[in-house]
C-alpha cells in the first residue's frame, strides 16, 4: 500500500511539472514562448528565454497590418529542427488585448490567419486550414516598450494526412 502512495504522489508530480515548464505570462516581456506539440513540451533552443524566437508588428504590402510570432527549436527528435509559425492577419494595435484570431489558412488577400508547424526539413510542413484550424488570443499588449502576451493553439495537417495538435501556447515576448 505504501508503495503505491508513493507511486501514486510521484505521477502527481510529474503531471504537475508539465505546467511548470510552459511560459510563465507575465505581462513584461520576460516569459518568452512554448506550447506543447502533440503532448511534448516545445520551447525555442538558444540562450535565454527568447531564444530564437521573434515577433514582429508590421504591414504587408498591400498595407494590412499584421504580427508575426515564430520559433524554431533544434532538436534531435525532429532531426534537425522544429518550427511554430503564426501570423494574425488585420490586427488593430489599438485595441489588441482581447482580439482572438482564428487560424485558418493563408491567402493572397491577408484577410485570414494561419498557423504553420515544421518538421525535420521544410518539406514537411503542417498548415492549418478550414478543417484543421486554431485560435491566437492577446492577453496583453504594451505599445510604448512594445510587449506582447497571448495564448495560441492549433490543429494542422500536412501533404500526407498527418495531424499534428500544438496546444498551451503561450507567449511572453518583446519587440
Amino acid at each position: 500500500m505504501k508503495i503505491k502512495i508513493i507511486l501514486l504522489f510521484y505521477f502527481i508530480l510529474l503531471i504537475s511539472c508539465d505546467d511548470d515548464d510552459l511560459t510563465k505570462i507575465n505581462d513584461d516581456g520576460t516569459g518568452g514562448i512554448s506550447c506543447l506539440v502533440d503532448g511534448e513540451l516545445l520551447r525555442p533552443s538558444g540562450g535565454g528565454i527568447y531564444g530564437n524566437s521573434r515577433i514582429r508588428l508590421d504591414n504587408h504590402s498591400d498595407n494590412t497590418p499584421f504580427i508575426l510570432i515564430s520559433f524554431t527549436n533544434a532538436s534531435e527528435k525532429y532531426n534537425g529542427f522544429a518550427n511554430v509559425f503564426l501570423i494574425a492577419n488585420n490586427v488593430d494595435k489599438n485595441n489588441l488585448v482581447g482580439q482572438k484570431f482564428l487560424l485558418t489558412h493563408e491567402d493572397d488577400n491577408h484577410s485570414e490567419s494561419y498557423a504553420v508547424f515544421r518538421k525535420n526539413e521544410f518539406d514537411n510542413s503542417y498548415h492549418t486550414n478550414s478543417n484543421y484550424t486554431g485560435e491566437i488570443t492577446f492577453t496583453y499588449f504594451d505599445d510604448e516598450k512594445f510587449i506582447f502576451s497571448g495564448t495560441f493553439w492549433f490543429d494542422a495537417i500536412n501533404q500526407d494526412g498527418e495531424i499534428v495538435k500544438v496546444r498551451d501556447g503561450r507567449f511572453d515576448l518583446g519587440m
